[in-house]
C-alpha cells in the first residue's frame, strides 16, 4: 500500500466532521482505495459551522496525498457543476473526454519535465482524472492469464486488448480506466460481444465501451 493507516491525517477528517472511529470504519472498499493511492466512493457529510450556522451537508470523494516532507494530506474531490478544460484539450479530444473515454496528452510533471499522460472524466463529480503513462504498472497475470510485454504497452498507450482463456468462453476484454478503484475494466468475450458485435482485439478505446466489472489490480 502507498500509505500507512497511522500515517492518515486524522485532524483534516475531523474538520469534514469524520472522527477517527468513522475513518478506520468506513466501507472497507473506500479505505482500501484511498491506502493505496485511489479514491473513495461519493461519502455524504455533514460539515459543523459553529455559531449558529446551518452545517453543510455535501458529497464528495476523498484521497490522500505524501507531502515533500513525507507527511500524509487529505484531498477533497466536491461534486463540479461541469467538467473544466484545464488542459487545454482540442475540441475532439474534448468530446471524447465527455464520452468517458481515455485520452492521452503530453503535460509537465512537478519536477518540469514533459511526458504523456492519460486522462478521464469522473463522471460523478466532473474532474478530470489524470496519471503519468510511465507510472502505471500492469501486473504481469490478470483472471491468471499471462500479460505480454507488448500488450502491457498497449494498455499503457490507452488500447483495449484481448487476453485469451482455456476456451473462447474464457477470454477476457480489458482496458485502463481511471475511475476504477483499482485501475481498469473487465469483460468477458461473451459480454463484449453482446455490447459490441464484431469487437476485435487491440481496438482503441473510444471504438468500444465497457460496463461496470469486477475489479484486478493495476497500480496507478
Amino acid at each position: 500500500m502507498k500509505f500507512d493507516i497511522k500515517d492518515l491525517p486524522y485532524s483534516q477528517f475531523e474538520q469534514l466532521g469524520m472522527s477517527k472511529r468513522d475513518v478506520i470504519k468506513m466501507n472497507p472498499q473506500d479505505l482500501a482505495s484511498m491506502l493505496n493511492g485511489g479514491r473513495t466512493n461519493l461519502i455524504p457529510l455533514t460539515i459543523a459551522l459553529g455559531n449558529g450556522i446551518n452545517p453543510i451537508e455535501a458529497e464528495v470523494k476523498l484521497s490522500l496525498v505524501r507531502n515533500p516532507d513525507n507527511t500524509v494530506s487529505l484531498n477533497v474531490h466536491p461534486i463540479q457543476n461541469q467538467p473544466k478544460n484545464t488542459i487545454g484539450a482540442i475540441p475532439a479530444q474534448w468530446e471524447q473526454l465527455l464520452k468517458g473515454e481515455i485520452i492521452i496528452k503530453e503535460a509537465k510533471t512537478f519536477n518540469g519535465s514533459v511526458e504523456p499522460h492519460l486522462y478521464q472524466l469522473d463522471k460523478q463529480t466532473n474532474e478530470l482524472l489524470s496519471a503519468r503513462v510511465n507510472s502505471i504498472q500492469v501486473p504481469n497475470f490478470i483472471q491468471g492469464i499471462a500479460i505480454s510485454s507488448e500488450q502491457k504497452e498497449q494498455l499503457k498507450q490507452g488500447q483495449a486488448i484481448e487476453l485469451e482463456g482455456k476456451s473462447a468462453k474464457e477470454g477476457f476484454v480489458i482496458r485502463l480506466d481511471l475511475n476504477e478503484a483499482r485501475g481498469y475494466k473487465l469483460l468477458t468475450r461473451e459480454q463484449s460481444m453482446e455490447q459490441a458485435p464484431g469487437i476485435k482485439p487491440n481496438l482503441p478505446l473510444e471504438e468500444f465501451s465497457i460496463k461496470e466489472t469486477p475489479r484486478t489490480t493495476i497500480k496507478m
